[in-house]
């Protein structure tokens, strides 16, 4: 299943673009604390900790919707 917050690189990049082209300038980003990494921020095998990977597709996600005026 495809996680809307959690995007690979690739994807977030050309989502962020998109989501420019149609003039929306707010996203909003909830529910990240509920789940595991994949769905979520967790670490499934440290379920009190981040993921690194979860944390690194969030941090670029946002760094791509700020560079496209959507943060």
């Amino acid at each position: 299943m495809l996680w809307a917050n959690l995007l690979p690189h690739e994807d977030a990049a050309r989502v962020a673009a998109r989501l420019a082209t149609f003039g929306i300038n707010c996203v909003r980003i909830h529910h990240l604390d509920t789940r595991a990494y994949p769905g979520g921020i967790w670490d499934p095998k440290r379920p009190a900790e981040f993921s690194a990977d979860a944390l690194d597709r969030l941090d670029f996600f946002i760094d791509q919707l700020a560079r496209h005026g959507s943060a």
